[in-house]
Formats: structure tokens, sequence, C-alpha cells
């Protein structure tokens, strides 16, 4: 058996210790000096993101509810105290329903709607009721068009159609203000078969010699004699 005593400085001891023993790192990074030591005493270690521990709180908070601010809250994320708290805005060419508007407000606030909520209920609305509007639109003009299409195929096919268009012509240049030439163009009525009859018989009679001489006997000729030449 050997004496310890007699191993000679800085020889090392042979058996079966461990790493450890011999000031190697272990399996956890540390050394036999500073395995179980406290970092502030041996080897410090990586900081890391560590979550708070038992009874610490996150910065910032207070008993784990979000930090307290002075910010009122926004009234659009709030339900209206009434349904008359409800208020709605729209784009001008927007032609609202108050009646459903206003039928729309108790069933919001009954359903406990937000503000933001109802509003973007009623923005919804108005783009579909354009989209309607404008589609109606659309087929209404279509109609109306093809229905002068018609107007007009027939007015060609009648017999003497150049100096019937004459003779009106002559009508409306005379007698026609500038309100009248618009109104016959928007409301496309100069295109109508009954009109235009009308009016090329009344350019006739305006080129017909009785009527140019009762028109001088009687003063200047006016588009009240033309039309009802035996009214005194």
């Amino acid at each position: 058996m050997s004496d310890p005593a007699a191993t000679p400085p800085g020889a090392t001891a042979t058996g079966t210790a461990g790493a450890g023993a011999t000031g190697a790192p272990d399996e956890n990074g540390t050394t036999l000096l500073t395995d179980g030591l406290p970092p502030a005493q041996g080897k410090e270690t990586p900081s890391t993101d560590a979550k708070p521990g038992a009874g610490e709180q996150p910065q910032g908070s207070d008993n784990g509810q979000p930090p307290a601010t002075d910010a009122p809250p926004d009234p659009s994320a709030l339900v209206p105290e009434s349904p008359d708290g409800y208020a709605f805005t729209f784009a001008k060419e927007v032609s609202v329903d108050t009646g459903l508007l206003d039928a729309f407000k108790p069933a919001a606030h009954k359903l406990g709607i937000t503000q933001a909520q109802a509003q973007g209920m009623a923005d919804f609305y108005a783009e579909h009721a354009a989209a309607a509007a404008a589609e109606t639109s659309r087929r209404q003009g279509e109609a109306l068009r093809q229905a002068v299409d018609g107007w007009e195929t027939e007015i060609k096919a009648m017999p003497g159609y150049a100096g019937m268009r004459t003779d009106a012509q002559r009508a409306l240049a005379q007698y026609g203000s500038p309100e009248l030439f618009q109104v016959v163009d928007d409301t496309l009525i100069g295109s109508h078969p009954a009109m235009f009859r009308f009016m090329a018989a009344v350019g006739k009679a305006l080129a017909e010699p009785e009527f140019r001489g009762k028109g001088n006997s009687t003063g200047p000729l006016t588009a009240e004699k033309v039309l009802y030449p035996d009214m005194k």
C-alpha cells in the first residue's frame, strides 16, 4: 500500500476518480471548484430571457393587468346607451332609407352592436344599395334606348320622311326656345312618332300661303295662331 504523502508534488494520482476529481469541466460546464456555487461566486452563466419566477410581476404590469393609461375609451368601440345614440355617416350621393335606419337602431342596440360595428353594417348596406340602383338605372337606360331606336325606325319608314323632317324642324326653329330644345333632347320626345307627326304638320302649315295670310290680317303670326287657327 502506497503512502499518499509519498506522492511527489505535481504527480497525478491514479484510480477510479471521475473527471471532476481532475479539475476538468463536468457535463454541466462547471469544474469541481465552481460546481454548486452561485454565479456571483463562481463561473457566470450566459443570461437568458427567463420568465419571472413565482411572486414576481412583469415590468410595467400590475397584478398581471395591462398598465393603466389615462386615455379615454374609443366611443366607436362601445355600445351606445340607447338606440338613439347611434350616429351614421354616408356619402352625399347615397340615398338613405330613413325608415329602415330608424328600425335598425333598436335592433342593433338589443344585439349589443358597437357604434363601429353598426357603421360597418350601414356602409355595407349603402354599397349594396348603390350597386343595385346603378344596375336598375343601366337596365332602364337600355330599355329606353331600345324604345327610341324603334321609334326612329318607324319615323324613317314614313312616306315623305325627308319633307316631314324639314317641316318639323322649321316649326321648332321658328317658335322653339332654348328651354324647349333642352326638354326635347332630355326626354327624347323628339324621336317619338306622334311628336314628329305633330311638328311636321305645324311646319307644313307655316309654309302654306293661307296660314301666312291669316297671320298678316290679324297681326304677327304666332304659335297659338298656327296651332289653333280658329281661336278668336
